[in-house]
C-alpha cells in the first residue's frame, strides 16, 4: 500500500512540475529607452537632477523633492534567467543585476543601493524600487531615500 501511495505521488508530482518546467524565460531585447520618476527625501543617487553634483546642480539638503529623467537599460549579458545589466540617463550611470522569475514575467533587480521589481510585458518592462543614499557613509544612506518607478520599452 505504501508503495501504492509513494508512486501515486510522484506521478502526480511530475504532472504538476511538467508546467513550470515548460515555461521558457524570455531572452530580453538588449536595448531599452524610457523614463524613470521619482520622489524623494535628500538625493540617493546621480540620476536625480537635485543631486548637488549633477550637471544641473540641484538642491543640497534634506528636502522632499521629485524628478523625472529620461534613460536607457542595456542588457549587458543574459544568461537564462539571470542579467547584468546598465542604466544610463544624463546623470551617470548604475549597474544592476537582476534574476527573471521561473514564469518570465518579472525581474528582481538590485545595485549597490537600489532595489526594484519590474514587469515584463513583451517589448515593454516597468516597475518600482528604492534607493537608499550612496555615498559611503551612514548618515547618508540614513538621511537620503527614494522611491521610484520606470517604465522602458524594447529597441527594435
Amino acid at each position: 500500500m505504501n508503495k501504492t501511495i509513494s508512486t501515486t505521488l510522484l506521478l502526480l508530482a511530475l504532472v504538476f512540475a511538467r508546467p513550470a518546467l515548460s515555461q521558457s524565460v524570455p531572452s530580453l531585447s538588449k536595448n531599452w529607452k524610457g523614463v524613470s520618476t521619482g520622489t524623494s527625501v535628500g538625493v540617493t543617487i546621480g540620476h536625480n537632477p537635485n543631486n548637488p553634483s549633477s550637471p544641473d546642480k540641484g538642491k543640497q539638503g534634506d528636502e522632499f523633492n521629485v524628478f523625472t529623467v529620461p534613460g536607457s537599460l542595456e542588457i549587458i549579458e543574459q544568461k537564462g534567467r539571470h542579467l547584468d545589466l546598465m542604466y544610463r540617463s544624463a546623470y551617470g550611470q548604475t549597474r544592476y543585476i537582476g534574476t527573471i522569475s521561473a514564469d518570465g514575467k518579472l525581474i528582481q533587480l538590485a545595485s549597490f543601493h537600489s532595489s526594484a521589481i519590474f514587469n515584463i510585458e513583451g517589448d515593454r518592462m516597468f516597475g518600482c524600487g528604492e534607493s537608499r543614499g550612496s555615498n559611503g557613509s551612514f548618515e547618508h544612506w540614513a538621511g537620503n531615500y527614494s522611491a521610484w518607478c520606470s517604465e522602458f520599452v524594447a529597441e527594435q
